[in-house]
């Protein structure tokens, strides 16, 4: 499963890369004092790497005071931010996330990823003006982008413009057919039609599509 902040909670390997990191996890300064880990350097590697092992394993309260501590040192700072933006995100704390992701915006401008993430942690903190603005920007720039046009679809839908997320997903529908992101409209067109009382509300099992991680081209 992906989501827009990267890749999931639980992705293949999540597990086993956290335990074998966690055998420093004790205690972060003893590592300092084995040979190799000398500079503050080695030791913002291993928190990084530590703060991804446990967001790998859902742990993202344990992730970000790991991130915090690797964002210490300037040439980690990014890749931290990153992280820390993410499992922010994920426990729903999405003024830490708009705040980091913005300043990461500002370094990259042309970074689809954090600006897609940025657009949508607006969105969920509830600036939907700017937010919606910014997935607008992000379709004109992605025209043959079938993603970037769900993404919308979704926003709105988020943003609770049951009709706009309905014109937009169809509007998605008849532009890229073929194309696999599709597969996502049927739980957002699904959330309108409930708010609308045009349809009978999902059941328990069924799970809400989380939301993809990029746009790369998909408008086959």
């Amino acid at each position: 499963m992906e989501t827009r902040f990267g890749r999931a909670a639980g992705s293949g390997g999540g597990l086993w890369l956290a335990v074998v990191l966690l055998s420093c996890v004790a205690s972060v300064s003893s590592c300092a004092l084995m040979p190799g880990y000398s500079s503050a350097a080695d030791i913002a590697a291993e928190n990084l790497a530590i703060a991804d092992g446990y967001a790998g394993l859902s742990n993202f309260d344990k992730a970000a005071s790991y991130y915090q501590k690797a964002a210490r040192v300037k040439s980690y700072r990014n890749a931290a931010q990153w992280g820390l933006a993410r499992s922010s995100a994920m426990l729903g704390d999405w003024d830490t996330a708009v705040t980091l992701l913005e300043g990461l915006l500002r370094q990259d401008g042309a970074n689809r990823l954090v600006k897609e993430a940025f657009a949508y942690a607006l969105v969920k903190k509830g600036d939907t003006e700017r937010g919606l603005t910014l997935y607008k920007a992000i379709m004109e720039e992605e025209t043959e982008n079938a993603t970037a046009a769900v993404n919308y679809a979704e926003a709105l839908c988020i943003a609770g413009m049951w009709e706009e997320s309905l014109s937009a997903a169809h509007d998605t529908r008849e532009r890229f057919p073929e194309a696999e992101a599709l597969s996502r409209l049927d739980a957002i067109e699904l959330k309108c039609e409930t708010e609308l009382g045009l349809s009978q509300p999902a059941t328990d099992g069924e799970a809400e599509t989380p939301p993809a991680t990029d746009t790369a081209s998909d408008g086959q």
